[in-house]
């Protein structure tokens, strides 16, 4: 069984990447942005999407951000990872979209947002308008996608809690308290 965060980061990927460590599931999380281009890399080569990670079964933080390129892997990729392996089961981790947008201006004291405004060649404003497309495109697109399917679970980082990823996973109870929302951005 695979499991694959599909939200933006920013939206707790930590945080149940850190959960599902806790509940004993091998997870990897963001990998320096190799996870995101290894992924766009095997699915144009044909290969499984996950290839190279067989050691792996939960995946979280699939984007890569730097060196002249942007990429949004749980986005662009989550229908293929779907149709390649039947057992996989979707997180579309999100939260409230100001806040969000809020934390994402000021991670890392602002240089995530200088990087787009480098790699776009544009300014706040534009970025921020852009991820704000983003956000309502990729919500919307797979919820859709998902639609009526029980392998798919919306999880709001700031209402719901380590009960409604327990009850998804169908495994015990007692790790939801291994939920807790992690590196939170102090917004201001």
């Amino acid at each position: 069984m695979k499991i694959i965060q599909i939200g933006f980061n920013k939206c707790g990927t930590t945080s149940i990447d850190t959960f599902l460590l806790k509940a004993g599931f091998r997870s990897i999380h963001w990998d320096h942005g190799k996870l995101a281009k290894t992924l766009k890399i095997n699915i144009e080569l044909g290969l499984p999407p996950l290839a190279g990670y067989e050691n792996y079964q939960c995946f979280s933080d699939l984007e890569l951000v730097g060196n002249q390129q942007y990429l949004y892997a749980f986005m662009d990729y989550f229908v293929q990872i779907d149709k390649h392996y039947d057992d996989a089961l979707f997180i579309l981790n999100v939260r409230p979209i100001d806040k969000w947008l809020a934390s994402r201006i000021q991670h890392n004291n602002g240089s995530y947002l200088k990087r787009f405004i480098d790699l776009t060649n544009s300014n706040e404003d534009a970025v921020i308008s852009y991820w704000t497309y983003l956000w309502k495109k990729h919500i919307q697109n797979a919820t859709a996608y998902f639609k009526g399917r029980d392998n798919f679970l919306i999880f709001d980082i700031e209402q719901d809690g380590g009960e409604k990823l327990c009850q998804f996973l169908k495994i015990d109870g007692k790790y939801s308290d291994g939920y807790t929302h992690m590196h939170r951005t102090e917004l201001v």
